[in-house]
């Protein structure tokens, strides 16, 4: 039998999420491949779209638990022009439910997308890949398997019925023609993540707004194991096929079905996992466990080490192939608590900044979990390393070490520190980061203290500064100052002293003094300026006072510069004519709070 061997998809523009019909619930049984024996490989050859006809019979494969295919039959209702895309037609089919539906299922479901549909000649119409927009239903959606290894450069979110093909589709499906009317639509891509508890999916809006690389369509899955051989030879038409971001400790992966295998390829999903043009996504086998009866319902698998890659992720559907994995950023965490130790890897295969922090943040979330075990308030010292190469190929490593103190939950908060740096670094342009390791030593739950006020030494007593009570000062002669911050009832009181040039005489200086966990770290857009914020950064159990004299002139539009790197901004640009800084740690606690005051030099 000739055949027709899928292509390389070409290149192109992620858009985001996709609305589809792949993604379930799963679980991960390790991180080296599973490639127990070849993928069994049928190569069927495309079923014309032009030469079906409405009442054309039709038989599909898909699994309903397990890894073995199940048949089924249906009819062609007809065929919608350019439904998927303009050049691309949506054949509509009417599926039988005999040996499919349950008292729960009573449509279609999530993992399906894929599942090919055969002609009566054993042609390969195509996979099933889009349901009603509104209600479970029999009715289908197929991709033409004449059109799935093309990519094509906008997404269909929903497909309008015209009126005739409205009412055909109603008095199929059982549905009303306004139902119908709505359409078809591919459905909502939740990621499943196995390993990681469900309160650490669902962020806050704040946390969102402050964080904006969070994803939100993450819901948690259970985890077991998949043999070895349960492999690639699973991978027939109409079994199961995975595709994930990450996977090891950290699994987000979405379950479908393989349409064709032809070779060491293999098609499947019908539409697109993320709509990344050329991916890097892993290829996966998967075990369907059942089918969840929701709206809509969706297919509950556990997901097997990884195959192979996903090369291609577009509009028509996902191409992979079997054998080499693909190329993955390590995310690594370690959690020391006492006597408890865990290590735990999560690789990522898709390197984008966004997916490189969810994984380090889950990562470090779950292993934080694990370790502390409870949700509590907590501090730690942390250590995050983030490695790789910058734009001009040259190898790089960015490290910082902190306090970090958790006002709540420490197996949630603390996680936010390195996850934030890798996304920043993995974010600047031309730099790709290979390893991202976090280490987190969890400590007692010492004090805060909090900035209260700045005091100045005036002839053997401590007053009180503010921008609105100036210190004084002598130029060539020194300025004793203390930052009084306050825990409770423990005072904690830190001294500066600063050096006034001579040739200040008769100017104005400006006092800043901020507990380091007031200050945030702006990485800026380069490896070069995030090593420069990074060694003057203030820890969080560090006090830092800056002592300057600038110089106002008159506002002429530019836009306004910073005063002591982003502690302080004024409304006029100005001048720095001299900036002294010290910093102090009194103490192993962490610090908060800024206070200012202007200083009229004589």
């Amino acid at each position: 039998m000739s055949h027709r061997t899928p292509r390389r998809l070409r290149g192109g523009r992620g858009i985001g999420l996709i609305l589809t019909l792949s993604l379930t619930a799963t679980a991960l049984a390790g991180t080296a491949s599973a490639l127990g024996a070849d993928p069994a490989a049928d190569c069927t050859q495309p079923f014309p779209v032009a030469d079906l006809t409405p009442g054309d019979p039709v038989e599909g494969l898909t699994v309903l638990t397990g890894t073995t295919p199940t048949g089924f039959t249906g009819q062609v209702l007809g065929t919608l022009n350019d439904g998927i895309a303009p050049g691309v037609d949506m054949v509509l089919v009417k599926v039988d439910p005999a040996g499919l539906a349950t008292d729960e299922v009573k449509g279609i479901w999530q993992g399906m997308s894929g599942s090919p549909v055969y002609a009566a000649d054993g042609r390969l119409i195509g996979a099933i890949a889009y349901g009603l927009s509104t209600e479970q239903s029999w009715i289908a959606g197929v991709t033409p398997f004449e059109d799935m290894d093309d990519y094509l450069t906008a997404p269909a979110l929903r497909v309008g019925l015209k009126p005739t093909i409205a009412a055909k589709v109603a008095a199929a499906a059982g549905v009303s023609k306004a139902q119908a009317a709505r359409g078809f639509e591919q459905l909502p891509v939740p990621l499943a993540v196995s390993g990681v508890p469900s309160r650490f999916l669902h962020p806050s809006a704040a946390t969102l707004a402050k964080h904006p690389w969070l994803r939100t369509d993450l819901y948690a899955a259970g985890r077991s194991s998949l043999g070895v051989s349960d492999g690639a030879e699973t991978m027939v038409a109409g079994g199961n096929l995975a595709a994930s971001l990450s996977y090891g400790d950290v699994l987000m992966a979405g379950v479908g079905t393989v349409t064709s295998v032809c070779g060491d390829k293999v098609v499947g999903f019908g539409h697109p996992m993320e709509f990344s043009g050329d991916s890097t996504l892993s290829l996966h086998p998967a075990e369907a466990l059942y089918i969840q009866g929701d709206n809509p319902p969706f297919k509950v698998a556990n997901i097997g080490a990884p195959v192979g890659t996903i090369f291609g992720d577009h509009m028509t559907g996902i191409t992979g192939q079997f054998g080499a994995l693909p190329s993955t950023a390590t995310v690594t965490s370690k959690v020391t608590k006492g006597s408890r130790t865990r290590i735990g890897k999560s690789y990522v295969s898709a390197r984008s900044s966004d997916n490189l922090a969810t994984t380090t943040l889950l990562e470090s979330s779950l292993n934080h979990a694990l370790v502390v075990d409870g949700s509590a308030p907590g501090s730690e010292i942390l250590r995050w390393k983030v490695s790789g190469v910058d734009a001009d190929n040259r190898p790089f490593t960015l490290a910082w070490t902190d306090r970090v103190r958790a006002t709540m939950d420490l197996a949630s908060e603390a996680s936010y520190y390195a996850a934030s740096a890798a996304y920043e670094i993995a974010d600047m342009e031309g730099v790709t980061v290979n390893d991202v390791v976090t280490v987190g030593d969890v400590v007692p739950n010492g004090r805060h203290y909090r900035l209260q006020r700045v005091e100045q030494l005036r002839s053997g007593k401590w007053s009180w500064l503010s921008e609105s009570r100036p210190a004084t000062a002598v130029h060539g002669k020194s300025i004793k100052l203390r930052a009084v911050l306050r825990s409770g009832s423990t005072t904690l009181r830190v001294p500066f002293t600063f050096a006034v040039p001579r040739s200040a005489a008769g100017k104005m200086a400006i006092l800043d003094v901020t507990g380091g966990a007031s200050t945030e770290v702006e990485l800026g857009d380069t490896v070069a300026t995030a090593r420069k914020a990074l060694s003057s950064a203030v820890r969080s159990d560090t006090v830092q006072a800056q002592f300057g004299q600038v110089e106002y002139y008159g506002y002429d539009g530019e836009d306004e510069e910073e005063f002591f790197r982003g502690v302080h901004k004024r409304d006029e640009p100005r001048m720095v004519k001299f900036l002294q800084t010290q910093t102090s740690k009194p103490s192993t606690s962490t610090m908060s709070g800024e206070q200012m005051a202007m200083v009229v030099i004589r």
